[in-house]
């Protein structure tokens, strides 16, 4: 008989379930993950495919695996679908230690749209621009699939760069 998997365990890949656990996670729980996204993450809509589709991506990167760990089954029991990496940057000659970095991604638009309606009421410093995302995918997804971008989806897209180019102290 095999054993049911810890709910505290880590997981290390994404997965995908069928039906959304989310009465099982804590409010504090999504507190601290809306808050390390604020903190340490980026919600943006990527382009894909040298340009030709759009996707909106949330994603955290840090040196501390079990912060990813943490989100990854937080993942799990909202049902979604996640990518965890480890990348090694390269660094110069002269500094010694290197750290490895690692990275949870969530990109589409019913993972992404899960997970920022889940987060929504607790973030602070990226609530406009992931009510702008949730507004964006609400949209795309009301529509047949690979159906052309209108000029609202386009003004929302440029308006989530702009803000987001704002909060990097870059100019677009």
């Amino acid at each position: 008989m095999k054993h049911p998997r810890r709910v505290d365990a880590p997981l290390n890949r994404g997965f995908l379930r069928k039906k959304a656990l989310t009465e099982n996670i804590e409010d504090t729980n999504l507190a601290y993950l809306a808050g390390t996204i604020d903190g340490e993450g980026s919600i943006f809509i990527a382009y894909v495919r040298k340009g030709k589709y759009v996707t909106p991506t949330v994603d955290i990167t840090n040196t501390c695996k079990e912060m990813i760990d943490f989100a990854a089954n937080i993942s799990h029991h909202l049902g979604i679908f996640h990518y965890c990496q480890r990348v090694c940057r390269s660094r110069p000659k002269y500094i010694r230690s290197q750290r490895i970095i690692h990275r949870i991604t969530w990109k589409g638009y019913r993972s992404v749209t899960t997970l920022l309606k889940a987060i929504l009421p607790y973030l602070v410093t990226k609530k406009e621009v992931a009510r702008l995302v949730l507004e964006y995918s609400a949209s795309r997804l009301s529509k047949p699939h690979k159906s052309p971008y209108d000029k609202y989806e386009e003004a929302l897209v440029s308006e989530v760069r702009q803000l987001n180019a704002q909060r990097s102290g870059k100019r677009r």
